[in-house]
């Protein structure tokens, strides 16, 4: 039986453990402002709007960070359609395991953005009787 594993190449990708953590730990103050909110049962259009931006400068910011993954997928695609040529559903379920691992920390990151600018959004509206937060208005 052939052994299938990923393709261990050096795709020359920067190390972003600073600038994660950096982000991770920018979240989490903006978590801990969130908190404070929803303890007080009280926030306003501007404390949503400063907070709801600067959940969005972490999450711009990490986005801009995975550039570079982005930027070797269709390289990643090849290796492994050449290298599973003979199988091309087992070529793109390793391709797209081995995406997914390294795209895994932003994703975290990014992922939690958008749940805690969903929570941001939901205790506007609980607290201010379903009023919709300023910047859903278009």
């Amino acid at each position: 039986m052939e052994e299938h594993e990923l393709i261990m190449k050096d795709f020359n990708l920067p190390d972003h453990t600073v600038e994660l953590l950096h982000a991770s730990e920018m979240l989490e103050k903006h978590k801990y402002t969130y908190k404070k909110y929803k303890t007080s049962n009280s926030i306003n259009n501007k404390q949503h709007e400063e907070l709801y931006e600067n959940i969005i400068k972490v999450l711009d910011y990490t986005g801009r960070l995975s550039m570079p993954i982005f930027e070797i997928n269709d390289e990643m695609e090849k290796l492994y359609a050449k290298r599973y040529n003979h199988s091309p559903e087992l070529a793109r379920t390793l391709w797209l395991e081995h995406y997914g691992k390294l795209h895994y920390p932003y994703s975290l990151i990014k992922n939690r953005c958008f749940t805690l600018l969903d929570d941001l959004d939901q205790l506007f509206m609980d607290v201010n009787d379903d009023e919709k937060p300023l910047n859903w208005k278009y």
